[in-house]
């Protein structure tokens, strides 16, 4: 796209820098190099349908109560990253993560165009935005998918829209049946369709072809190994309350309690700046503002499903930074005429620094291609997650198997690296697995020295594998008929014997 302010020849130049500056630019953001402990739940759920050649419904990883029926909402996930990890090992799964953020970018960018914004409001945007790919695409889990989902559902959306293509609708049922059996995120993608259909309340014609992909694509997820019960089971997960988990919180919740102030900051400014620059009269019809407002609504309320306002800003915003520069250049034509012929030397200019900038950046970094769980000495033992590496590793050299109790955060890790010869009690898959009852025994009772005494008698394992110096490991050092047997900077190994 030639711009009036910059000869062909310069622009072609500037975009092929401009494109490889967002690009380094992105994969900076997309360079967090550890991976979330749910990683390793759904390469261990992967991994066993593999080995066993039978689709695990019911749980085998744990030793205390379970539910009767598994329903792993992300099994697709792990199906997808545990045939990347074996044909590639991690470093292929660092390369899908590369291209699940960069992929949503592109889906953003070219939804926004699709709204007719022109290249540069696009780009501002995907600027602005860019902070939410470092923790929206952090650690790789099956939420990435649905961010994904969510950007390229806004496109075919506003493809329909704006550009009076409706068949772009009949690609949102077979996205949805992907989206469904990958992350029970995909009920956000429903609620966008409703959205779109309540704009259009006031003409069936314009919102009937959104109700109509809406119960396909619902029908669509129906589509998954559980039938039925998937929906049993997602409607009681989403009403779950998760008050520990700190991205469950809310932004007043969080900011009074110092978490993820950065992030939330981002957002609340994020806010503002949609507030000072959308503007009704420029759209055609309601939907923009309704999703704009839901998931501005939905970050407040949760700092998770902060990533959705994000990413429908900078579908949203560009048009109208393009109506607000049009309007200010009809009422003040000076500054439009000193901004173009200052754009025309300084956006080359601009694009060369980024690209030179954030390519040197990503480069020094040195975490392009890192990824895999994060170690004790990576980071501040009282904040940062990390996995006992180096003590399941002991564990494997010498052959321990049996029962374990170890942190909620850990249990996913040791039932990838140490099954079958090693259960847990307790893990981060709470909601999928264990019965209710007692995943809230396990967080009452882990609380006090006597409810971890309790709990080590009602459902005795055979180790526990604990932070060091922490509740649990203060509990194991006091109690008769069990000896240290390892220690190192982050964790503690504990096993069954007199002292």
């Amino acid at each position: 796209m030639q711009q009036p302010f910059m000869p062909t020849w310069r622009w072609r130049v500037t975009a092929i820098f401009a494109v490889a500056g967002f690009a380094a630019l992105y994969c900076l953001r997309l360079g967090y190099p550890f991976a979330d402990p749910d990683l390793f739940g759904y390469l261990a759920f992967a991994r066993l349908w593999d080995q066993t050649g039978v689709f695990p419904r019911r749980d085998v990883f744990a030793y205390t109560p379970v539910k009767p029926l598994w329903v792993y909402h992300e099994w697709l996930t792990g199906v997808l990253y545990y045939a990347v990890v074996k044909a590639a090992g991690f470093v292929g799964l660092k390369a899908l993560k590369l291209a699940l953020g960069l992929g949503t970018a592109a889906a953003v960018y070219g939804a926004s165009r699709l709204r007719r914004a022109s290249v540069l409001a696009s780009l501002v945007c995907l600027f602005l935005v860019s902070p939410v790919f470092s923790f929206g695409f952090a650690s790789l889990r099956a939420q990435a998918l649905t961010n994904c989902c969510f950007a390229v559902l806004l496109g075919l959306l506003e493809g329909s829209r704006v550009r009076g293509r409706p068949w772009l609708l009949a690609l949102a049922p077979p996205l949805f049946l992907f989206w469904g059996n990958a992350h029970g995120g995909f009920v956000v993608g429903l609620c966008l369709l409703g959205l779109y259909a309540l704009a259009g309340w006031r003409e069936p014609r314009r919102g009937l072809p959104y109700v109509l992909t809406g119960v396909v694509s619902l029908a669509a997820t129906a589509v998954n190994p559980y039938g039925l019960d998937y929906w049993v089971y997602l409607a009681k997960a989403l009403a779950m309350p998760r008050p520990d988990i700190d991205e469950w919180l809310s932004v007043a919740r969080a900011l009074a309690l110092g978490h993820q102030t950065a992030n939330t900051y981002a957002f609340l400014l994020t806010v503002f700046v949609a507030l000072l620059f959308f503007r009704r009269r420029n759209e055609s019809d309601a939907a923009p503002l309704l999703v704009l407002a839901s998931t501005a609504a939905m970050g407040l309320w949760h700092l998770r499903h902060q990533v959705f306002f994000f990413l429908a800003v900078a579908v949203y915003l560009p048009w109208h930074l393009d109506c607000f520069w049009a309007r200010l250049g009809q009422r003040r034509p000076d500054v439009a005429g000193r901004w173009r012929r200052l754009a025309g030397p300084g956006l080359p200019l601009l694009a060369v620094a980024m690209s030179a900038y954030f390519g040197a950046a990503c480069l020094e970094d040195g975490n392009l291609l890192a990824l895999g769980p994060a170690r004790a000495s990576d980071g501040n033992l009282l904040t940062a997650p990390y996995q006992p590496v180096e003590a399941v590793a002991s564990m494997r050299e010498q052959g321990l198997s049996g029962k374990v109790l170890t942190e909620f955060e850990w249990g996913e890790y040791l039932a990838w690296e140490l099954s079958p010869s090693v259960t847990v009690a307790f893990d981060g898959r709470y909601e999928t697995v264990y019965q209710d009852d007692f995943s809230k025994e396990f967080f009452a009772l882990l609380q006090s020295e006597d409810g971890i005494a309790r709990f080590l008698a009602k459902y005795p394992p055979d180790y526990v594998l604990a932070r060091s110096y922490m509740p649990l490991d203060h509990a194991l050092g006091r109690l008769d008929g069990w000896v240290e047997l390892r220690r190192d900077l982050g964790s503690v190994l504990y096993g069954r014997g007199s002292r």
